[in-house]
This record gives C-alpha cells, structure tokens and sequence, in this order.
C-alpha cells in the first residue's frame, strides 16, 4: 500500500499526477487526508476528496509520499501523528517540492542526496542537495516541484510495477 497525505494548500499537480501515474501502473494507493474533513483544498483552489482519513491508515505501509505547496506542508508538519509515523518507519518515503524541508526538520535527509523546491534548498540542513529533478538515495525519494511531477510519479512507480508496465503507461501519456 502507498499513501499520498494531502493538507490543506497542498500542490495539485505534485499529489494527483504521482496517485494518476501509480494507479494506471497497477499499485495500490490511497490518498489520506490530515484534516478534518475528507475533503482537501489545494494551493490552487482545487478541492479532491481523499480515499480516506489519517486514523484509518494502516502502518504496514510500502511507501509513505508528500506533495509539496508551502501551506500543505504546513499542514503536514502540524499532524502529530504523520510526523511519528515518518520518524518511525523504515518504509520508502518520497516529498516534493516544498515536502522535504519537512523531512530535513525530522532528520531524515541527514547525510542523504536530496532536492526540493529551488528556493527552499538552504532548509535541507543536514542533505547533499543535488541539482536532479529526482534523487532517490537509499528510502527516501526527493523532487523538485510541479514540473517534475511526472518524473517524480514515475520514478515511485518502478519500485512498485514491472518496468515493462511503467514504460507502456509513459508511453501511453505521451512522454518519453
């Protein structure tokens, strides 16, 4: 199971292309929001409605993932429980954009290849910031920002589908 947590002010795009590209590749994810009410307002006035809420995740779970946009990370750091569950696991990770920086203020990238939104990278205090679009080192998977939603999404889905799937749905959506 791969959750997407959404927080009031999350990025659209860094949250539905990754859920869009992991579901047409076959993997199971959930969307879970941290708010009280499954609906979830992005940064851009789109509302989505999550699958379900965080109390009903289960913590077995693959890979826990964090769409940046500065208020939805706020409001992810403000989940107490969230922010024990990515302290705690030894599950894959992957953020976003503004998302990292809420991985560096919990001591996940310490020592860590990462990247986040070009103007956050002074908050990555303890990673190697990279220049990719993508770095993945060890668990824990990074990105840019919305423009590199897909290459995040798709990134994400060769560790869960066979990679005869994932280059068919690329080509599928028209990218290369």
């Amino acid at each position: 199971m791969v959750y997407v947590f959404l927080g009031d002010g999350f990025e659209e795009a860094e949250a539905i292309c990754p859920v869009d590209i992991l579901r047409r590749c076959g993997v199971d994810v959930k969307t879970v929001s941290v708010m009280d009410d499954l609906l979830v307002k992005g940064a851009h006035n789109i509302t989505v409605k999550a699958d379900i809420m965080i109390n009903e995740i289960v913590h077995n779970a693959d890979m826990y993932i964090l769409p940046g946009g500065t208020a939805g990370v706020e409001n992810l750091s403000k989940c107490q429980k969230l922010c024990k569950i990515l302290s705690s696991t030894q599950a894959e990770i992957a953020a976003i954009c503004a998302a990292p920086t809420l991985l560096a203020r919990l001591g996940l990238l310490k020592g860590k290849n990462a990247i986040c939104y070009p103007s956050l990278t002074d908050e990555l205090i303890g990673a190697n910031v990279t220049h990719e679009r993508v770095v993945t080192d060890g668990r824990i998977t990074t990105s840019m920002g919305p423009g590199t939603s897909f290459d995040f999404g798709f990134t994400i889905a060769m560790k869960f589908a066979d990679r005869t799937v994932v280059e068919q749905v690329r080509a599928g959506m028209l990218l290369k």
